[in-house]
């Protein structure tokens, strides 16, 4: 029995035993549940599918977790690669990350966007494209009210502080 994107305690303490700091967690809605290839619903897929471009499930933002020896970040949006046939949602997938973005500088909050390098494999340009949009997006949040970007060490060592503070 398969499941998709899940893990269980004995893989995080393998991550701990491993050295392994940080970790992605899944999305936070029961949308996004793990849940076994043959107990996955057309219907679960296809919310997940629309939440990709409007906010059915949340904006997915969180605060700093606890200090501790792994830590889960989870995942705020997944970033969907670009694909021709869906071209002209395009707009509103952007949209649904900058809002989230925005509550995010906001409130103080975690974003974490995520994808697989192998996800801009195919139409290259048009994912990279998209990306620099996003940046842009960053970068006025970065400049208008300091949201900051993380890679998942410096975010490990920072959550490590504020709790020690």
């Amino acid at each position: 029995m398969a499941t998709v994107n899940s893990y269980a305690a004995e893989h995080i303490e393998t991550c701990r035993q491993q050295g392994i700091k940080v970790y992605r967690g899944n999305e936070t809605s029961g949308i996004y549940r793990p849940v076994s290839r043959e107990n996955e619903s057309i219907f679960r897929r296809a919310l997940r599918f629309a939440d990709t471009f409007i906010n059915i499930t949340g904006h997915h933002c969180h605060h700093f977790p606890a200090a501790g020896d792994i830590i889960n970040i989870p995942a705020s949006r997944f970033l969907r690669p670009h694909n021709p046939r869906f071209r002209i949602l395009d707009p509103l997938k952007l949209k649904r990350i900058t809002k989230s973005l925005e509550y995010a500088a906001a409130h103080g909050l975690i974003y974490h966007l995520w994808w697989h390098p192998h996800n801009f494999g195919r139409h290259m340009n048009e994912n990279f494209q998209f990306l620099e949009n996003i940046l842009k997006v960053y970068q006025r949040l970065y400049q208008q009210q300091g949201m900051e970007s993380l890679n998942m060490f410096e975010f490990f060592s920072r959550a490590q502080n504020i709790h020690e503070s």
